[in-house]
């Protein structure tokens, strides 16, 4: 073939301690090549879970990835430029067991922002999670959606609470008659799992908001309330004063909290405040300090042209073009983050971080793509 080609190896692992790599095991390579459609190859692995493709397409500026099916669920290796592969041409994967059992799941952050519409009598509430698996296993569970998917997390909503949509529409569903947000992306171990939320409730100038934890919460609980003015009586958490995010001054509070799932979060609010119509947009919230929300949000941008290329994957039958620069800017976020972190520019957890938001939206496209 035309142009330069790379000879690419790999391993499939089963992280799950006794668990095994099924001898007819077939995974996916996925080249993304710039301003190009995506490349897919299969191959089934050997008998010791090996693999290896060669005459592989090769541009330092493409993005690289395998993938394999296993239990009915889709697992996704890490993202790696050609820059990176031609270093050393090794992309491996790692598939675990599953399980369902919710005592391995810890809530480790929530960061609430809520504006205080007085123009619509409304609280716009943007949250974030994150949520941690414990166990050698992939959490999921056995319920669907009722169009068919698998759900993993349950996250309650306050009771009355208004789901406008989502950004990601193939991984989540409101069960509205339960107040209920349902996750359907796996729950690795050892990485951090990111939940995005925007809801909206009813407001008439105060208002009791009781959220129900789906799961044991050992954390961070961080709240931001805009305008100045209304006020806040948040159960277990301390003022912090003000802090600006966004151009937006939000008052701050905050506290570490250790409690068993099925408890409630309880914050109460009076009054509208100082602010006049709201200039806040729930789908572009953005956090403060540190947190994994930071990261989520600033992946945004790369989420957007994922999209784009693995729509078709679900539509091979009748692949649309993906747009030119799709693959370009996604194999160039990726070189990026390498250098960034190898360069000494970015932490390990905000690398991991972002690799991670990456790979949950990576696998969820794959499994079923955004309309």
């Amino acid at each position: 073939s035309a142009g330069p080609t790379i000879t690419i190896t790999g391993t499939v692992t089963n992280g799950t301690a006794n668990g095994e790599v099924p001898a007819d095991l077939v995974v996916s390579l996925f080249i993304f090549p710039q301003g190009e459609n995506p490349i897919e190859i299969e191959q089934t692995v050997d008998a010791e879970g090996t693999y290896t493709f060669e005459d592989v397409f090769f541009a330092e500026d493409a993005a690289y990835a395998i993938t394999a099916t296993y239990r009915d669920r889709l697992f996704l290796s890490s993202i790696v430029s050609g820059a990176a592969l031609s270093a050393n041409p090794a992309l491996d994967l790692t598939i675990y067991e599953l399980t369902d059992d919710p005592s391995v799941l810890t809530i480790t952050l929530i960061e609430t922002q809520i504006n205080v519409n007085a123009e619509s009598n409304s609280l716009e509430v943007a949250q974030f999670m994150e949520v941690e698996n414990s166990s050698d296993r992939a959490f999921t569970t056995t319920q669907t959606t009722p169009d068919g998917r698998p759900i993993s997390l349950a996250i309650p909503l306050p009771p009355g609470a208004i789901v406008p949509g989502f950004t990601e529409r193939s991984r989540y569903a409101y069960l509205s008659d339960q107040f209920t947000v349902v996750d359907t992306q796996l729950v690795y171990p050892g990485e951090i799992h990111l939940v995005q939320l925007v809801y909206i409730i009813p407001y008439e100038g105060s208002a009791i908001i009781e959220q129900e934890l789906g799961y044991t919460f050992a954390g961070l609980n961080q709240l931001l309330v805009r305008p100045d003015g209304v006020t806040v009586n948040a159960d277990g958490l301390a003022t912090m004063g003000t802090t600006t995010v966004g151009g937006r001054e939000f008052m701050s509070f905050s506290g570490t909290f250790t409690r068993p799932a099925g408890s409630l979060l309880r914050v109460e609010l009076t009054g509208m405040g100082s602010g006049g119509p709201s200039s806040f947009d729930p789908g572009g919230a953005v956090v403060s300090g540190d947190s994994a929300a930071l990261v989520l949000l600033g992946g945004a941008v790369v989420f957007g042209v994922l999209i784009g290329i693995f729509i078709w994957v679900r539509r091979r039958s009748t692949p649309p073009d993906p747009p030119a620069e799709t693959a370009d800017a996604l194999a160039r976020q990726i070189a990026d983050l390498d250098a960034a972190h190898a360069a000494g520019e970015l932490s390990d957890s905000a690398w991991k971080r972002q690799r991670a938001a990456l790979k949950e939206r990576l696998t969820q496209l794959l499994v079923g793509g955004d309309e």
